[in-house]
């Protein structure tokens, strides 16, 4: 008893010092007035214990229903631990509450038997802890809004019962456990100095932090991707780098397109004290993300060179040198930090001041000579590394192989890195790899036609292919002169900003449907519904292929990716590389890429997933692609790939080649094509013996079709037997030859050349009989494989389909839902996924909300845009299901 009275007493005194100062007349009315508590007490033990509770700056961007009080205590965590002390649990370990920790000088052990230990039980009630605050935050704002849905309501109740079960078992589970076997490790080695790189292989698992400021950070950092993000959970990968971000640790995130990269530093931003500096290639790219997030109500701005300095960028500039400041993100180019003073003077400052919270290099596959974008002023960014050793960098790209990588963080100076890198394949795309032939723009025309609703991109190699494009597809559609006509577009670099701008934002609101574009239609393209992506001619390397290709299906909804070719396609792009690049060592990786894209053109067996992932170093398993490749699906078709050897016809064209190069004579690839098959060309009629005397000449005849046997020295110039080589005559007019290449030799010592062809049992590229009928009945087989459709397995819809009204119904309040949407994006001049995805108004349509909870609860919303628009939203379904008398299932 006596005991008792005094713990008492303590507990009492302890409460009054608690809550000395604040009487009935001062005390604070509400948590709206920002009045928060300094120390917490833990009446749980014997003597109470009073803890400080660290002040936490308010986000101007958190709602005031935010209940900030608690975030950095651990209220689970104190309740748990008083039940545990009842419980009389006689384990040791359990008041230390670090299942992870492991003795200095003890060697590791492994449990080999499948029973849960504390540690697995202990993950288990953390994740369940984590989710049940995010649904007990949820029932808090929704009754804000009204009553709250049975199903928010039943989720909470769910997950306490399911808390309450683990922690019986956590208390129950004897340490350590009997009948294991453990199997000694030797002692954790002490870290070294090295730049030791931190790769993660698992995309779900993301370690608890034994720093209470971190855990702190990121339970904020869940509620902020609810609020304003609109997001219920990250997606892979994302709350791993999120978590290192907070640890103070230099990052590097290789995430493919559309896998949420640019969340991986907006949300820390949002959370912590001070500024993010990102650093970003393209003005368009930074002034779509600033009016994303301007969209949100989140603090940014963005410095570049056109602005004017007196009224745009010296206030900017003015309020981060201040202690008043607002903005969590700026943006600016390579560019800007290589030519500005003033920037290296604010940096300097709000490292002083402990606010410069990280750098951010997006796409950073510039900085590696080996990327397929080099800036040579992002080569430069190194010195940030120099200049603010104490400032974390962050460093994120979607395209990168193992050299790009090994670039990127030497470059960089990245200390210890913590590196991510996700997997390249994008499921709800289909490829399709095509030869051009003749009518080539009929089968695009008839693709287009058949998706005439749909956003598409057409890339083109120059921009007088784009103007052609464009008026071969209206004249194909029979559109000419009419309002249609103008829902197809080009864009390029010749034409001015403001045309590119404004041609831009007319696709992206959806007015123009197909936008045909060389590659200065690229970084910045964030339109999340582009249903397809077709390529006019070659790529200039894989990673250009799988970057630009990524531009369709960014919802996660199917979305095809066609590319058309011809060795025609290889010419030019070869002039190009040889035209524009002066440094040989560019020259040269542009050529190796560009071999490698006619590779994966020309490989018409291997699976195209499997292909393009293997390129930046992923296996993948092609039984997974399920035909929705071209070559899987051809597979399927009962298609067969033949391997044919024609190293004898290689050698002989070599020797031709090299034997008309000894005499002088220069011959182009269509010539030395039609020696071959035992033609004179025009303008070679004079040389008819010599060239007659060939032991190649007519070697062919009967054997080839001509595009054949242009194909097999294509593959010679691919494999770097033959090479092409300019010249200019005195009209100025320039022509390609062929020349003995740098690897002829290793042909002539005996390696084997192969052509890899499809067919239905005979070879596309075969050996003709001398009998004509023979030839005439192969001949009718490659028409029909030639004539084989490609089998593109469609592919479920990713995007919410849990209907509560009929399906035209659904597709009209969508329609209704986008027109609005429109609206809303000419009054304001932002793009439409800034105002609401489509992948979130396709998810009200399902889902037809009629109250703010119910829109609340939509994945992509988020209680910014519930204030902002919530209002309209579901006054448009309202009056919709009133209009059409819709009673929604239930």
């Amino acid at each position: 008893m006596t005991q008792l009275i005094s713990t008492g007493k303590a507990q009492i005194k302890a409460f009054q010092r608690f809550s000395n100062g604040y009487t009935v007349t001062n005390a604070p009315q509400s948590l709206s007035q920002r009045q928060l508590a300094t120390e917490c007490v833990d009446l749980t033990e014997n003597e109470p214990k009073i803890t400080p509770i660290k002040s936490i700056r308010q986000s101007p961007h958190r709602l005031d229903t935010d209940d900030t009080l608690f975030d950095a205590v651990d209220v689970d965590a104190l309740v748990a631990k008083h039940r545990q002390k009842q419980a009389g649990d006689s384990t040791k370990d359990a008041k230390s509450w670090r299942p992870c920790e492991i003795p200095k000088e003890k060697p590791q052990v492994i449990y080999t038997n499948d029973t849960p230990t504390n540690d697995d039980i202990w993950r288990q009630i953390q994740s369940v802890r984590e989710r049940l605050r995010a649904a007990r935050e949820a029932c808090d704002d929704a009754s804000l809004y009204g009553p709250i849905s049975p199903k928010l309501a039943q989720n909470r109740i769910d997950l306490e019962n399911e808390l309450k079960v683990l922690g019986q078992r956590f208390r129950q589970q004897p340490t350590p456990i009997p009948n294991a076997t453990p199997q000694a490790l030797p002692p954790t080695p002490t870290p070294t100095k090295t730049n030791v790189i931190q790769r993660d292989t698992n995309e779900s698992y993301c370690p608890t932090s034994q720093k209470p400021n971190v855990r702190a950070k990121m339970l904020q950092a869940k509620g902020v991707l609810r609020d304003i993000f609109g997001h219920t959970s990250f997606r892979p990968n994302q709350e791993r780098v999120i978590y290192e971000a907070f640890e103070k640790r230099d990052i590097f995130v290789l995430m493919p397109t559309g896998g949420g990269k640019s969340l991986c530093y907006q949300l820390p931003a949002c959370v912590d004290d001070g500024l993010t500096v990102v650093i970003s290639p393209l003005v368009s790219l930074i002034q779509d993300q600033v009016q994303q997030l301007e969209a949100l109500d989140v603090g940014v701005a963005y410095l570049n060179g056109e602005q004017d300095y007196d009224t745009v960028q010296r206030p900017i500039v003015s309020e981060l040198f201040s202690n008043q400041n607002r903005i969590k993100l700026l943006y600016v180019t390579p560019e800007k930090i290589a030519s500005s003073g003033v920037l290296g003077k604010l940096f300097e400052s709000l490292e002083n001041r402990q606010k410069l919270a990280r750098f951010v290099i997006d796409e950073a596959h510039c900085i590696s000579q080996w990327g397929h974008d080099f800036r040579r002023d992002y080569m430069n960014l190194g010195h940030l590394r120099r200049q603010f050793p104490s400032v974390r960098i962050m460093a994120l790209t979607a395209t990168a192989n193992n050299q790009t990588e090994a670039d990127i963080v030497r470059n960089l100076q990245l200390e210890n890195p913590f590196i991510t890198r996700s997997s390249f394949n994008r499921p709800n795309l289909t490829y399709d790899v095509r030869k051009k032939s003749s009518n080539f723009m009929n089968e695009i025309a008839a693709f287009v036609r058949e998706h005439n609703q749909d956003s598409g991109i057409i890339y083109c190699l120059s921009k007088k292919d784009c103007e052609q494009t464009v008026e071969k597809l209206i004249k194909l559609l029979g559109i000419e002169g009419t309002k249609d006509a103008n829902r197809i577009a080009y864009y390029h670099a010749g034409l001015e900003p403001e045309d590119r701008s404004f041609r831009h934002h007319e696709w992206s609101k959806g007015k123009v449907k197909i936008i045909v574009a060389t590659i200065a239609f690229g970084m910045g393209i964030n339109k999340p519904d582009v249903r397809y992506v077709i390529h006019h001619t070659i790529p200039q390397s894989v990673t250009h292929y799988y970057q630009e290709s990524g531009r369709a299906g960014r919802d996660g909804c199917q979305a095809h990716c066609i590319l058309y070719y011809s060795f025609a396609d290889l010419s030019r792009r070869r002039k190009l590389i040889t035209k524009d690049r002066d440094n040989l060592q560019h020259r040269n990786v542009h050529f190796h890429h560009l071999r490698r894209m006619i590779e994966y053109c020309e490989n018409q067996i291997e699976c195209r997933r499997t292909s393009l992932l293997e390129y930046f170093g992923e296996h993948f398993d092609s039984q997974k692609c399920n035909a929705t490749c071209d070559n899987c699906s051809n597979r399927d078709a009962g298609v067969i790939a033949e391997k044919m050897d024609v190293t004898d016809d290689c050698v002989a064209i070599l020797k031709m080649v090299r034997k008309l190069q000894e005499g002088c004579v220069s011959i182009t690839l269509v010539q030395a094509s039609q020696l071959f098959l035992g033609h004179i060309t025009k303008g070679k009629e004079r040389q008819k013996v010599e060239m007659e005397s060939l032991e190649a000449f007519g070697r062919g005849k009967g054997r080839y079709e001509r595009s054949e046997i242009e194909r097999v020295i294509y593959h010679m110039i691919l494999r770097q037997y033959l090479n092409e080589m300019d010249k200019k005559n005195a009209m100025g007019f320039t022509t390609t030859f062929l020349t003995s290449g740098s690897k002829a030799d290793n042909l002539l010592n005996g390696e084997r050349v192969h052509l890899i062809c499809k067919t239905r049992g005979t070879s596309n590229l075969i050996v003709r009989n001398e009998s004509k009928r023979k030839k005439q009945k192969k001949l009718k087989d490659i028409s029909i494989v030639n004539e084989t459709p490609v089998n593109v397995v469609t592919l479920p819809s990713a995007c919410p389909r849990n209907q509560r009204i009929p399906t035209h119904h659904v597709e009209a309040l969508a329609q209704l839902l986008k027109d609005w949407r429109a609206s809303v994006c000419d009054n304001f001049n932002v793009m439409p996924y800034h105002i609401l995805p489509t992948s979130g108004i396709a998810s009200i349509a399902n889902a037809v909300p009629i109250t703010n909870t119910e829109l609340s609860e939509i994945d992509g919303v988020g209680r910014i845009r519930v204030k902002k628009y919530g209002e309209a939203i579901i006054s448009i379904v309202k009056m919709f299901l009133q209009k059409h008398n819709l009673t929604p299932k239930v």
